[in-house]
């Protein structure tokens, strides 16, 4: 049967469409972007070479943080069934290189002999270069438009999803098949059990899927 899209802005299908057979599901590649995550980044460093009046050596700690918020973003490409692929990339805190940055002191003795330190700075925090991450995991989509998708990555993403208003739809074998071109994400907490962390959207590549099942792009 002769498969065609229609680009439709219509808050439900089936106002739109005479069949009564509506099927949601997602196809192609979609650009997404979580962020919302709040961590703390801290660092520190010890430090000896100093002894007081009774000869005991005496070490130095000084340390830093800085709080900040983090962002995945990348593309996750859909089969249009059950599978997906992801390629990913976030800000990665790099412990031992912002611990690194913490200067040596400088030693003085007080009036009574003991060992006082005094530190330029407190160093800095150190991100790693941004590396693409690629996994593949599963989604599945109900007949509301909304569903749940995991990743491989990170631990274990899951992550719960819901359509927008602005659809490609297409009617192929007396089924509308009903593709959102942009979806909200709300992903869980790895830690947290019923907390989500991060929140985003995805935005499909092409902005209107082209063909119809089985040759969904």
């Amino acid at each position: 049967m002769k498969s065609f899209w229609l680009l439709l802005v219509c808050v439900l299908p089936s106002m739109c469409f005479a069949q009564t057979t509506v099927k949601y599901t997602l196809s192609g590649t979609y650009i997404f972007e979580l962020s919302g995550k709040s961590s703390v980044a801290s660092w520190s460093k010890t430090y000896g070479g100093c002894t007081d009046r009774d000869g005991t050596l005496e070490f130095a700690t000084d340390s830093g943080s800085m709080n900040y918020s983090r962002t995945v973003w990348g593309t996750l490409t859909f089969n249009g069934t059950t599978g997906l692929s992801a390629k990913t990339t976030t800000s990665v805190f790099d412990q031992s290189k912002s611990n690194a940055t913490v200067p040596a002191p400088t030693w003085s003795h007080d009036a009574y002999g003991n060992c006082i330190a005094t530190f330029s700075n407190d160093g800095y925090a150190v991100f790693d270069p941004f590396t693409v991450v690629s996994s593949t995991g599963s989604y599945s989509i109900n007949a509301t438009g909304t569903g749940t998708l995991s990743l491989s990555a990170y631990g274990g993403l899951v992550v719960y999803f819901q359509t927008t208003g602005s659809f490609a739809s297409c009617a192929s074998g007396g089924t509308i098949y009903v593709v959102p071109n942009t979806i909200i994400l709300e992903a869980l907490s790895p830690k947290t059990a019923n907390f989500i962390a991060d929140t985003g959207v995805a935005a499909h590549a092409n902005q209107a899927m082209m063909g119809c099942p089985p040759s969904f792009q």
